[in-house]
């Protein structure tokens, strides 16, 4: 690169860090850092609020979200394609997990809470089907209890392998469904801005820091989602799945139950659009101005 009058500019140094929204982000955000070379590294922070990098989000992704789900022939035509037969009362979950998610305990204690008859499923509450469609479900082993469990409830449990998808067929996965399990960060993120009601598993770590970063996350949130009535049960939820103290199963399907889920996903998706900026529109803002001072 030149400076318009044929110097070459030295190299910008960014260090992009993981995305997480514990306060360290915003303090640590744009910092300089002299190496041994002489040129200066700075650090570009993801996360959750304006004095951050933001969050990676394309410039039509919203309206193209939207534009699926405006046609339910979108979600139909999506399964069909991908060889899921779909019945129209089912629950329909994505599920990317780790290993030391509790999915086998949230699956029992839904199947618990079924009526007791093995009958077709009705269309309210715990009556519905549970239909789970798991990406690279080949390479998770972890998953293989989840089979004869199926095997045992067909009316009320059914599994649907997938390959692992592209990214372009990643987000409308999570468009097609009810509820999508994820984790990690890129995952998290998809599901956030899909709108859908989601659960996101950290990744799990021995001190339990995982649980200081789920934490971070909602303090971050709270904000924009107080009137929320499904916030006060997705906290507990999300505080399960993360496998924190005094919180079970229970609080797992209390949620899958809640009337008000969709909204607050909704809701969430929009105020984050709203509050926190583009990661790659912060970034080449933060490379000019690097490069004029």
């Amino acid at each position: 690169m030149h400076d318009g009058k044929g110097s070459a500019l030295p190299p910008l140094l960014l260090q992009l860090e993981y995305l997480s929204a514990e306060d360290w982000v915003e303090a640590g955000h744009g910092l300089p850092s002299l190496q041994p070379d002489g040129l200066v590294e700075y650090f570009f922070n993801p996360g959750f609020t304006a004095r951050t990098g933001g969050l990676l989000r394309e410039r039509d992704l919203l309206a193209q979200r939207d534009a699926f789900l405006a046609d339910p022939g979108n979600r139909l035509h999506w399964l069909a394609r991908h060889g899921v037969q779909h019945a129209p009362d089912e629950l329909l979950v994505s599920v990317l997990c780790y290993a030391s998610a509790p999915l086998l305990p949230l699956l029992k204690a839904w199947l618990t809470d079924m009526p007791p008859s093995d009958g077709p499923s009705g269309t309210n509450g715990p009556c519905r089907r549970l239909h789970l469609l798991i990406p690279g479900a080949s390479t998770q082993p972890w998953l293989q209890p989840l089979v004869p469990l199926a095997q045992a409830h067909p009316h009320r449990l059914r599994l649907s392998p997938l390959p692992f998808l592209p990214q372009t067929e990643f987000d409308p996965l999570l468009w097609c469904c009810d509820l999508n399990l994820v984790r990690g960060e890129d995952s998290w993120l998809r599901a956030l801005w899909a709108g859908i009601p989601w659960l996101w598993q950290a990744y799990p770590q021995d001190d339990a820091a995982h649980l200081q970063k789920l934490d971070a996350f909602l303090t971050r949130i709270t904000p924009w989602l107080a009137g929320e009535p499904a916030f006060p049960a997705w906290q507990r939820a999300l505080r399960a799945w993360n496998q924190a103290p005094d919180h079970d199963a229970s609080d797992l399907v209390a949620w899958l139950q809640h009337p008000s889920g969709a909204a607050l996903s909704r809701q969430l998706a929009s105020a984050t659009a709203a509050h926190v900026p583009d990661l790659a529109g912060s970034l080449m803002a933060f490379a000019q101005a690097k490069r004029t001072a």
